[in-house]
């Protein structure tokens, strides 16, 4: 157990190192985009931090990556893989590091719900959620997907200019709506004379229509996403890129902790070119809309890492 407290130790000390370096790198830069910008000065120092925030967790994949990387190099420097190798099979490894892979697969996962977060959080600094002139919604089911937008809102005239909602399936719009004469009523925005397009035909709406129930509900939000679709669906996706992610972790440490790499002597250049290659490889093909795009791609490229990951455990 006191050698397992001694990896944890000295990971979480390689992690801390990789967090550190790569934010204080980041917000240089955010602090130096933002220099530009006519905001207090205080004001850009917070919005630098938040920038740098939202950017760290899109990149959880790259942390762990620069992680490893340290973490190999300070256990070589003092010969102390050796020890770790000598008493910890490869099975025995993974569990060990099965913890910090299973987070980090979590927040990998999650990523753009901590991304949203942390704009949110600077729009309300910066004032852009105060009385939003434009807001997009879009909703999506199994069958089709609609985009409502609506300008020049004025919520402390209770005001609004227009809406445009669209109807759309197979790139082709299947129905349409407009009105530019609207009120606010109990939190419910109400259009009246509406102009709709349904079957080539043009009509006029003489009646009120309710187009959202809850407009309150939108207040602070330009941009709002809603998926409907079945949760039997969307769970398959989630356990498919939840996988995806740990078996491409796995492969990160079985790659960098191979026995070929772990003396003293050996430089870790190859492990680091094919480490990153699956890197790439993964930011651009692991992403939630690829994996939802086909569940045989993205089947298929686990199956990569797997074969990756199996490759390396029996060589071990």
């Amino acid at each position: 157990m006191k050698l397992a407290k001694f990896i944890y130790v000295k990971y979480l000390t390689s992690l801390l190192l990789s967090i550190s370096v790569s934010f204080l790198i980041f917000y240089i830069f955010s602090l130096l985009g933002n220099l530009g910008e006519n905001i207090v000065f205080s004001k850009i120092l917070i919005v630098s931090f938040l920038n740098v925030l939202e950017i760290m967790t899109v990149i959880p994949s790259f942390l762990i990556f620069l992680s490893i990387i340290l973490f190999l190099i300070i256990l070589k420097s003092n010969n102390e893989i050796l020890i770790i190798k000598e008493y910890f099979s490869p099975f025995k490894l993974l569990l060990i590091f099965f913890p910090i892979i299973f987070i980090f697969s979590i927040v990998e996962i999650n990523k753009g719900k901590f991304s949203s977060l942390f704009t949110n959080i600077k729009n309300e600094t910066l004032g852009f959620n105060k009385n939003l002139d434009m807001k997009v919604i879009i909703s999506e089911n199994l069958n089709d997907k609609s985009i409502l937008i609506v300008k020049g809102i004025d919520l402390n005239e209770s005001a609004i200019d227009e809406i445009q909602r669209y109807r759309i399936k197979d790139n082709q719009i299947l129905e349409g709506e407009f009105s530019d004469d609207l009120f606010l009523s109990n939190g419910k925005l109400i259009a009246n004379n509406l102009i709709k397009y349904f079957n080539d035909e043009i009509l006029k709406l003489d009646n009120p229509k309710i187009i959202i129930s809850n407009f309150d509900r939108y207040d602070k939000e330009r941009f709002i996403y809603k998926s409907y679709k079945k949760d039997n669906e969307i769970k398959f996706i989630h356990l498919i890129e939840f996988a995806y992610f740990l078996i491409f972790f796995w492969c990160l440490f079985s790659i960098f902790l191979n026995r070929e790499y772990v003396d003293k002597k050996k430089n870790i250049v190859i492990p680091f070119f094919i480490s990153l290659i699956l890197l790439l490889y993964s930011l651009i093909i692991g992403t939630n809309k690829m994996i939802e795009y086909n569940y045989t791609f993205s089947i298929l490229t686990l199956l990569v890492f797997i074969l990756i990951f199996i490759k390396y455990y029996k060589y071990e």
